[in-house]
């Protein structure tokens, strides 16, 4: 026959049982919820920063190269799908160059009537089945993520040339940069789209430097504007600002690819001693003329996968896509 004091302990030891039982549930729900939620959380996140990044190179087709608008929203969702997402979970924003939501991607009607669409952001969410949790709580894990992809102007960045692109400076016409006689800044020309200049060789414009030996050369890194002083000498290298494709001058042969350079308004200095006022990129497709000769045709703007980024871009800025959030 069991006494009291057995009954008490045996009593006892059944609460204590099942209290370290539902702690270590607690602990497991932990370890293998967890670690799961983790993963997911992980797996959103990749597929935001990927699908904000797609729906921002739609934005910029869609903006400034007229592609349908329309495939900003599908590409968004069709990438965060393809990384796993939950399709009924996915949201996609048009935002303006801060980040603030402007509209719904699929809203083109709005988004396309404002110019401060420069923005992609991406919500993604799945739903993570949980045994242990469920248990305990009574409910499923959800993982959520968002990234904000942005279209911005490249200012900094590195070119082995400068161009003088003002012809009131003595630069070749049609001027490439046109000056905004309210707020001052400078931009493309449109009517110089298509255009071939002189951008390097002995008898390129010095932008009112008085110079007799500028050449074009020029030697960064810089961030624009900034006056940027002649490199002496011959130096033919890529710029570091790369153009985005197998377009791109990639290597010391400068010659049938796409090269960023400087675009200056300004010169001053004389002799050999001269430096350029520069202000902006310019994309153009560089053709070697002769050993120390190179010309280059102006483009309606590039893609950049390098540099130093700022300020709202234009359809005929060179412009980076890149995460901004």
């Amino acid at each position: 026959m069991r006494t009291r004091a057995q009954r008490d302990e045996s009593g006892f030891t059944m609460t204590l049982t099942a209290l370290l039982m539902v702690s270590l549930l607690g602990v497991t729900s932990v370890l293998i919820d967890g670690g799961a939620g983790f993963s997911a959380r992980r797996q959103m996140q990749n597929a935001a920063d990927a699908a904000s990044l797609a729906g921002a190179r739609a934005l910029d087709q869609a903006r400034f190269s007229a592609a349908d608008p329309s495939l900003v929203d599908a590409t968004a969702r069709s990438v965060a799908q393809s990384n796993k997402a939950d399709p009924n979970q996915v949201t996609c924003q048009v935002t303006d160059g801060n980040g603030t939501p402007i509209a719904s991607c699929a809203d083109t009607g709005i988004w396309m009537l404002n110019t401060a669409a420069d923005g992609v952001l991406v919500t993604t969410a799945v739903t993570v089945p949980s045994t242990f949790a469920k248990a305990i709580k009574g409910g499923d894990l959800t993982a959520r993520a968002t990234a904000t992809a942005g279209i911005r102007t490249v200012v900094g960045g590195d070119a082995p040339f400068m161009l003088c692109a003002n012809s009131l400076k003595g630069g070749d016409s049609p001027s490439i940069l046109l000056q905004d006689p309210i707020t001052g800044g400078w931009y493309i020309n449109p009517l110089a789209v298509g255009h071939t200049y002189n951008i390097h060789g002995p008898q390129v414009p010095d932008c009112g430097a008085g110079s007799n030996s500028f050449k074009g050369l020029a030697n960064g890194p810089f961030v624009l504007p900034q006056w940027i002083p002649d490199s002496p000498g011959v130096r033919a290298g890529p710029s570091t600002s790369q153009v985005a494709g197998d377009t791109g001058c990639h290597d010391t042969v400068l010659n049938a690819c796409i090269l960023l350079v400087p675009l200056c308004v300004d010169g001053q200095g004389q002799g050999s001693s001269v430096q350029l006022y520069c202000v902006g990129f310019g994309a153009f497709q560089i053709s070697q003329t002769s050993a120390n000769k190179h010309t280059g045709t102006l483009l309606p703007g590039a893609i950049a996968t390098s540099g130093q980024t700022s300020g709202n871009p234009g359809a005929d800025s060179v412009r980076e896509i890149k995460l901004i959030a």
